[in-house]
């Protein structure tokens, strides 16, 4: 995939030490629509547990290249994020549910057409492997 690239700033300090960069990558949740509340019945390209919308979007920008929607569901009584990512949109016969059990929020990429792996520009500061 095409990389992005970032321009950052250090300063020398006094110490003779380098700063740290100035400057931040965009969050991959900046490539999707505002959600919406609901889900897509049997969509999941692959479910994450415990993860949250930040996490979401940087897993099916970067790991999955026919991710173009994803899910984060919260059991009522734990409220833990529940993370789908999907190959799915809605149209005129896709349309979301409502889950009966919890709170689930549909994300949407801006421009699907560009879905495919890398191509979030950077890591969420809480990202770690699983």
């Amino acid at each position: 995939g095409a990389q992005n690239i970032m321009e950052v700033e250090r300063t020398c300090n006094i110490d003779g030490r380098w700063s740290e960069p100035v400057g931040e990558c965009n969050s991959p949740l900046d490539l999707f629509k505002a959600p919406q509340n609901g889900f897509i019945p049997g969509n999941n390209l692959a479910l994450y547990t415990n993860t949250d919308e930040l996490r979401c979007a940087w897993y099916c920008t970067t790991l999955h290249t026919d991710c173009v929607s994803f899910e984060v569901y919260r059991d009522i009584e734990t409220n833990r994020p529940h993370c789908y990512v999907s190959g799915v949109l809605l149209n005129e016969t896709i349309t979301l549910e409502e889950p009966k059990f919890g709170i689930t929020q549909y994300f949407e990429r801006i421009n699907p057409d560009q879905a495919g792996a890398n191509n979030a520009s950077g890591r969420p500061s809480n990202y770690s492997p699983m």
